[in-house]
C-alpha cells in the first residue's frame, strides 16, 4: 500500500510539474520537430545545434554570442543564428570570413523563430546523440 501510495504522489507531482511548463514542452517539441524537417540527414554531423535569437533576453544572447566566438571552429557544434534585426550587425558579428562556414546558418526565413512561442526569445541547444535529438536545455544550462 505504501508504495503505491508512493507512485501516485510522484504521478501526480509530474503532471503538475508538465501542466506548469506545458508551453516550454511544446515549444521543445515544435523545435525539435523543425530541426527533424529541416535537416534530418546532417543530423549526425554534430553534437549540438546552437540556436541564437537576434532579439530577446539581451543577456542570454550577449552570453550565446561569447560562446559562439568561443566555439566557432568547433565543426561538431552547429550554429543557428534566427530573428534577424540587422544582416549587417550579423556579419560583424559573425566575421565575413566565417559566413560561408558548414557550422553556421543564418536562418534567413525565420524557419526556427517560431514566433508563438515565448521561450524563441532566448538561445537554446539541442543536443545530439547519433543523429538523434538527445535533449534540450537553454544554452545557459549547458555552458
Amino acid at each position: 500500500m505504501k508504495k503505491n501510495k508512493s507512485i501516485i504522489l510522484t504521478l501526480i507531482f509530474v503532471l503538475v510539474f508538465m501542466g506548469c511548463n506545458s508551453n516550454k514542452i511544446n515549444y521543445y517539441t515544435a523545435l525539435s520537430e523543425t530541426v527533424l524537417n529541416s535537416m534530418d540527414e546532417d543530423m549526425a554531423l554534430y553534437d549540438m545545434i546552437v540556436f541564437i535569437p537576434g532579439s530577446g533576453c539581451t543577456g542570454c544572447i550577449t552570453n550565446a554570442e561569447h560562446y559562439f566566438k568561443k566555439n566557432l571552429t568547433n565543426e561538431r557544434i552547429k550554429f543557428i543564428f534566427t530573428d534577424i534585426n540587422s544582416k549587417k550587425l550579423l556579419r560583424m558579428l559573425i566575421g565575413e570570413d566565417n559566413i560561408g562556414r558548414s557550422n553556421i546558418f543564418i536562418d534567413e526565413d525565420n524557419i526556427f523563430n517560431l514566433k508563438e512561442y515565448d521561450e524563441r526569445n532566448y538561445p537554446y541547444v539541442l543536443q545530439i546523440k547519433d543523429g538523434v535529438i538527445s535533449g534540450i536545455a537553454m544554452l545557459d544550462e549547458i555552458s
